[in-house]
């Protein structure tokens, strides 16, 4: 696992956040006038909020900057948690062979703030989950560094057209494409739509 966590990250936020507070309660005491105390405050609240964040509490637009969760869907969410293949997608064709699901194909990036935003806000509302939990999930990674990352950029290409992410993908048992939706929607019903007329 990584040591670059979404959890590490807040962590290292809220630091420099009460450093921030530690500044300026120093210069709020040397001023010594009330207004200098307004900045303190402000950071004060600005640690508690990222720290609640990294005890799994979501950050709503924040979510996109910040590095890939361990975590299937955002904590306090209400949705259900769901499970992903992750770069083995022959695993989930298998999968779906075996169970006669379909395989809903998320490609993705380490570095996309489109696909982070797309997790954290729109896969972690209950509807969404719980349709997206009827398919095999196969989650692929295209932007890493290696061979796996460039075979599945290719892959992305040759069979969808484009190597833009995010792009999701539903496919049978035999790997043919359903449908795909591309980029990012701050509709819920339009990305619900898209799963569950497949």
């Amino acid at each position: 696992s990584t040591l670059i966590t979404r959890e590490t990250t807040l962590i290292a936020w809220m630091v420099i956040a009460l450093a921030a507070v530690v500044y300026l309660v120093r210069n709020a005491l040397i001023g010594r006038r009330p207004a200098r105390w307004l900045p303190a405050v402000a950071a004060v609240g600005v640690a508690l909020w990222l720290g609640n964040g990294a005890r799994g509490v979501p950050l709503g637009e924040v979510e996109a900057f910040l590095p890939p969760s361990d975590i299937d869907v955002v904590p306090g969410s209400g949705a259900l948690e769901v499970t992903w293949i992750v770069n083995d997608h022959p695993k989930a064709l298998e999968l779906a062979a075996r169970s006669g699901k379909l395989v809903l194909i998320d490609f993705t990036g380490y570095t996309c703030t489109n696909c982070r935003w797309m997790e954290a806000n729109m896969f972690s509302r209950a509807q969404i989950a719980e349709s997206m939990s009827r398919y095999v999930l196969s989650r692929l990674y295209t932007d890493g560094a290696g061979d796996i990352y460039e075979r599945q950029q290719k892959f992305q290409e040759d069979q969808f057209g484009t190597i833009a992410l995010p792009l999701y993908a539903i496919v049978d048992a035999h790997g043919r494409t359903v449908r795909t939706f591309s980029g990012l929607t701050r509709s819920p019903a339009e990305f619900l739509a898209f799963l569950r007329d497949a």
